[in-house]
């Protein structure tokens, strides 16, 4: 009889352990199938996202075709380029949101060099006089010139190889033009709350992008008079941009003291009201899943028939 009962209880634990094994492999084949699930809807949600961000880099360079090239390329926020896209739906369970700015209302750090490499003075002063209107310390501005420039010698208060081998952690100068504003993270020390007060004025761009006084910052307007008028009343200069080119070439030239000084930062920034280069801010939402990207374009060609937008460079934002 207990013979009987012990077969019994080996047959009802075995029975029990091949259920529990079945459980367990029902539930592994479940998660597996969630997770497949999962990330064929994370697919496909992102090849959605992309053609959408390349929907809008095709709207928003017909927009800047479209006006520009009947403007003689003279650019200012009160036109129809301007004005941000969205927030629509443009296919069901997707928010999409798009903003176009004028990348050369802002300083471009390339300018720090002439087309021969050499550091350009007129530029650096400029970009120390910035670098002090957003509170930042002015000795940045020879450290970036000597992390961009191709020689070993250092500028004073600058750094080449040696400076920043002794750095922690350790680095070498990138010697070429920048590509992207935010190399200049690369300078040890400098830090992202530097670089966050920074960013909205700085860009980085080809030698024959120059500064648009039209569309320019409050910090850059500030640095190219000497004068503290703009920083200290953003809004009237956020409400006038957004009518009409203000201030304009002719006001910028009559706020600048010294006209010697003035002829050096029109030369040296090649300012001007005329812009090729914008910068284009995309966001988009597709259930729990968001994308931005960030992406500039450039205007070719003087004539609408020739006229043509390219996109340069392509970066995806945080």
């Amino acid at each position: 009889m207990s013979g009987r009962r012990a077969i019994r209880g080996v047959a009802l634990l075995t029975a029990l352990i091949l259920l529990a094994l079945m459980a367990a492999i029902a539930a592994a084949l479940s998660v597996s199938t969630g997770f497949m699930l999962h990330r064929q809807q994370a697919v496909s949600a992102q090849d959605q996202a992309w053609q959408l961000l390349g929907a809008t880099e095709a709207l928003s360079s017909w927009a800047i075709k479209d006006e520009l090239t009947d403007s003689g390329l003279r650019v200012h926020q009160g036109q129809r380029w301007h004005q941000p896209l969205g927030p629509i739906e443009p296919v069901t369970g997707a928010i999409l949101e798009a903003q176009l700015e004028d990348l050369q209302g802002r300083f471009n750090l390339n300018a720090l060099l002439s087309p021969d490499g050499s550091v350009d003075p007129t530029a650096l002063q400029f970009f120390e006089r910035l670098l002090q209107a957003v509170g930042i310390e002015p000795e940045w501005a020879p450290r970036l010139v000597d992390w961009i420039d191709a020689d070993d010698r250092p500028l004073p208060g600058g750094g080449e190889e040696a400076f920043h081998a002794s750095a922690s952690p350790a680095a070498r100068p990138g010697n070429q033009w920048l590509v992207s504003p935010s190399e200049i993270l690369s300078l040890p020390g400098f830090g992202m709350e530097r670089y966050q007060r920074l960013a909205p004025h700085i860009t980085a761009l080809p030698l024959d992008a120059g500064l648009n006084a039209c569309t320019a910052t409050a910090a850059v307007l500030d640095s190219l008079s000497g004068d503290q008028q703009w920083l200290n009343q953003p809004e009237r200069l956020q409400q006038a941009q957004a009518e009409q080119c203000f201030p304009g070439e002719e006001a910028v030239r009559n706020s600048v003291r010294d006209p010697n000084t003035y002829l050096a930062l029109k030369r040296s920034l090649k300012l001007g009201e005329t812009s090729r280069y914008f910068g284009l801010k995309t966001w988009v939402q597709i259930g729990s899943a968001e994308f931005a990207l960030y992406s500039v374009l450039r205007l070719d060609g003087d004539g609408a028939a020739r006229a043509q937008v390219r996109v340069l460079t392509r970066e995806s934002m945080q």
